[in-house]
């Protein structure tokens, strides 16, 4: 938590005042070691190519190319909040080409380190049946696993498991049951869906 609040922070004050030095300064910092300032750059970078991508412009896939060698980096060396982030990036096509093995890879590492967004990321693939076998019970375990951690899309996921039976029998009070542990863990979509569900 410390760091995450460190390095938004950083972001912060370089969304307001950056200038060329302020970055080189960063990049130097990142290329010496420091893991925080790398990880702020990756979101940094990250969040400039949405920016421009809502804008449909071409220099935002040179900000996500950045961000994802970026989380890479990071990775490998043990960040695994990085490596998620660095899943998900290869599913996005966000600096990256669409390559949902490395996804997988990336997931996994994440996964095998306590990372529960790396375990989302694995259960959404087994779901889904995109680089793993489309399985439901493995997807289920690791919506499951993620939810019991206070994750909160390991909740939303399992809950619309349950809510259209997708790999798993269909539940209305399961579904319901999960929304609601979504929203306990400060969803917005898991309290919109659980006031919903009568």
């Amino acid at each position: 938590m410390k760091k995450i609040v460190f390095c938004l922070g950083i972001f912060l004050s370089l969304c307001f005042s950056q200038s060329p030095s302020d970055e080189e300064k960063m990049d130097e910092l990142c290329e010496n070691g420091d893991a925080n300032i790398c990880y702020a750059l990756g979101k940094m970078n990250e969040r400039s190519g949405m920016l421009l991508q809502s804008k449909n412009t071409p220099e935002s896939r040179i900000y996500y190319k950045k961000a994802a060698s970026l989380y890479q980096e990071q990775c490998e060396n043990n960040d695994y909040v990085s490596c998620s982030i660095a899943g998900n990036m290869y599913i996005n096509d966000q600096g990256v080409n669409v390559n949902h093995f490395k996804a997988k890879e990336f997931f996994s590492k994440a996964c095998e380190n306590d990372n529960q967004d790396g375990c989302v990321g694995l259960g959404k693939l087994h779901l889904s049946g995109i680089s793993a076998r489309k399985d439901g019970n493995m997807a289920k375990k690791y919506f499951e696993d993620a939810c019991e951690k206070k994750n909160q899309n390991g909740c939303l996921f399992l809950a619309q498991m349950y809510q259209n039976g997708d790999g798993v029998s269909k539940s209305k009070k399961l579904a319901k049951e999960f929304f609601g542990k979504a929203c306990d863990f400060d969803s917005a979509i898991g309290c919109a869906e659980y006031a919903n569900m009568k």
